[in-house]
């Protein structure tokens, strides 16, 4: 099944017209709210960028508005120019295991040409934790690591460690 379900089926039952499945590809889950939030904000705050809904919500509730979801590890092409239009900071706080680390190193490659891209880091106590992912951390954790996330090639230093 799915990780990410986006509800197609589940129309008719509630009396709503048959909808197709959209391509994951093609949503950035919260982009609808940041977008105008940040393209149109002078003082360029940055955009974190999550794997998924529950991430993106903790990351929000946790205070930091401006939060997006791929719905997924990877960056589609479409997920990187509605960022590159947006031309804010990116804050990649992907999950972290190997495709989390993975999707961190292809969208950092493909935004670091036109964006500066930062990698956040988990805290100390879920480093070694392969299943960690944003909504693991608490609140204070999430904001503390985000404030403190390495330009991408400081990241790639530490890792090449």
């Amino acid at each position: 099944n799915p990780r990410y379900k986006v509800y197609t089926d589940e129309y008719p039952l509630w009396g709503l017209p048959a909808r197709s499945q959209p391509e994951k590809r093609l949503i950035l889950w919260n982009a609808d709210k940041v977008y105008p939030s940040l393209y149109f904000n002078a003082t360029r705050d940055p955009v974190i960028v999550v794997e998924g809904f529950k991430a993106c919500m903790w990351v929000f509730q946790a205070g930091l508005k401006n939060v997006v979801a791929l719905l997924g590890s990877y960056m589609s092409e479409e997920h990187r120019w509605i960022l590159e239009r947006i031309g804010a900071p990116v804050y990649l706080f992907l999950d972290n295991n190997a495709p989390g680390r993975r999707g961190s190193i292809h969208s950092a490659e493909a935004l670091s040409r036109s964006l500066d891209v930062h990698v956040v880091n988990y805290p100390s106590r879920l480093v070694d934790d392969e299943d960690a992912q944003p909504d693991d951390c608490f609140a204070e954790e999430v904001i503390e690591a985000i404030g403190s996330a390495p330009t991408y090639l400081r990241w790639l230093m530490q890792w090449a460690q």
